[in-house]
């Protein structure tokens, strides 16, 4: 064993692999998500408020972002670095204080 913390960086469900690393940049500022769920209230050039997690009763802050509808899925730019996203996290969007949409984010 290692006195050193090991981060999730990676999962491939298909080859049943998980890829850690002790120094992984664990910041982004783009997320690409596949399976999600929009209220028609979705459009162009706006800011949401985006959620990516909650602990306990500390809830992690939300981040101003951006939303675009792609080929390949939905395209989440945060305005700045989103901090440790993994697979299995719930990620939601907002208008205002109304819930606009929402998925389950895999990798």
């Amino acid at each position: 064993l290692t006195d050193k913390a090991y981060f999730v960086k990676q999962m491939d469900s298909e080859t049943n692999k998980i890829i850690v690393s002790k120094s992984a940049p664990l910041s982004t500022s783009t997320l690409l998500l596949s399976d999600f769920h929009l209220t028609p209230a979705l459009s162009s050039n706006q800011k949401y408020r985006v959620d990516i997690r909650v602990r306990g009763i500390d809830k992690v802050p939300s981040l101003p972002g951006a939303i675009t509808i792609c080929e390949n899925g939905l395209k989440v730019d945060f305005d700045e670095e989103a901090w440790a996203i993994t697979p299995g996290q719930s990620i939601v969007f907002y208008m205002k204080d109304k819930v606009i949409g929402g998925s389950i984010i895999k990798s």
